[in-house]
């Protein structure tokens, strides 16, 4: 079952009619097709992230300058994306046999997406460590890494969603304004510094890829 179906199925057992749904990353992608699916449950959605405009002829220049700044950041940080696309297992084997490489592996992402500008703290220890907590006791670096490699080979889907969906741009990313994806009917101007507007590394997106499961360890 895709991700957006078992989170309306969870929302509709806890009895929730109508819902809000947020999601950065994947999970941008994921609040959309959960809007796009059941409109009359979700009276709007949050993301961090828009997909980019279909039409590649007719940019803005706001649109070129986000792509720009798309690619440069790709560039720089995706590394971890182009692994987890190509050989997840390299890695998801030993972060599930060592605590200490997958405290390193989250913390080196938390630092590096988290805003340090003019003096804007990080996130707290504590947070990182409950973070680090709840994949190594759950055995959830792996299956984490699986939507990765599904993506080289499904069908992406892009679909407008019907509910409103705001957007935010959290520096220290690039804050140009831009082009309204398929996803989203409307974007907005940067905001403040924020010190994390997502607590989790990329994960988690729906569809079925071959098993990558590491084995367990003792807690």
């Amino acid at each position: 079952m895709p991700t957006h179906e078992l989170w309306h199925r969870l929302m509709t057992q806890l009895g929730f009619s109508r819902y809000l749904a947020h999601g950065g990353d994947l999970g941008a992608g994921i609040s959309a097709r959960l809007a796009a699916a059941h409109p009359d449950a979700v009276s709007g959605i949050h993301v961090l992230a828009v997909a980019d405009p279909e039409d590649q002829d007719n940019l803005t220049d706001d649109e070129r300058a986000y792509l720009a700044q798309a690619r440069r950041w790709h560039a720089e940080e995706g590394g971890y994306e182009h692994l987890q696309r190509t050989r997840p297992l390299s890695a998801a084997y030993g972060l599930n046999d060592s605590p200490a490489g997958l405290l390193a592996w989250l913390l080196e992402k938390y630092h590096a997406w988290t805003d340090h500008q003019n003096g804007a703290p990080g996130l707290h220890d504590d947070l990182v460590l409950t973070q680090a907590g709840l994949y190594w006791f759950t055995d959830a670096i792996a299956p984490s890494f699986r939507p990765y490699w599904s993506t080289r080979t499904s069908r992406r889907v892009r679909s407008r969603s019907p509910s409103p969906p705001p957007w935010r741009c959290f520096p220290p990313t690039s804050c140009s304004r831009p082009g309204v994806g398929p996803s989203a009917d409307m974007t907005s101007p940067a905001t403040p510094a924020c010190p994390g507007a997502a607590t989790s590394p990329p994960s988690k997106r729906p569809a079925c890829s071959p098993p990558t499961s590491a084995p367990s360890h003792g807690h």
